[in-house]
């Protein structure tokens, strides 16, 4: 296929709109990149160019204009940092010693998303990456990600791209 798989929608494929990769909020006054850190380890080196496509950028509206809060600026960076991990709302909050719901209607006016779409989607973009790893099992790529069991992973997997983790794969390997 010579565009890839994010280039040209293919039947029965829904890519949802991945986390930010790359420097593009305004942080303190300037273009700063603490608060997009790549996520992951980008252990499947070789599907670079593939995983791009997936994992295109996603910014704030008005981003050049728009100052990101240190609150939300320091949630990003540890959510980032551990994006596998099952984050609550109300400690995301505690993080940044505000209210679960002030911290909620901030982040929303923020990123222009809810918290819980935003940890989805972050999941999510972890869990394409190291799907990329031929060497990882969908069963150690559900465990990494501390879902409940491979099979709640899969279902989870289908519901927010619709294909599962071995259709994914598939997909990867087309473009080898």
């Amino acid at each position: 296929m010579a565009g890839g798989i994010g280039s040209r929608r293919q039947p029965g494929i829904h890519t949802p709109k991945p986390i930010r990769r790359s420097p593009c909020v305004t942080v303190a006054g300037a273009v700063g990149d603490a608060a997009t850190a790549p996520l992951g380890t980008g252990s499947a080196q070789g599907n670079h160019g593939v995983l791009e496509q997936f994992l295109d950028v996603r910014c704030p509206s008005d981003a050049a204009a728009k100052r990101v809060p240190d609150e939300i600026t320091r949630v990003l960076e540890h959510i980032a940092a551990n994006p596998a991990r099952d984050w609550s709302v109300r400690e995301l909050a505690a993080l940044v010693g505000v209210s679960s719901s002030g911290f909620r209607a901030q982040f929303r006016g923020v990123m222009n998303e809810s918290t819980h779409a935003y940890l989805q989607r972050a999941r999510l973009d972890l869990a394409r990456e190291l799907l990329a790893d031929e060497n990882l099992r969908v069963k150690d790529v559900a465990e990494k990600l501390h879902f409940s069991s491979e099979y709640y992973f899969s279902h989870f997997f289908r519901q927010h791209t619709g294909v599962s983790p071995t259709e994914f794969r598939r997909h990867l390997e087309l473009e080898r």
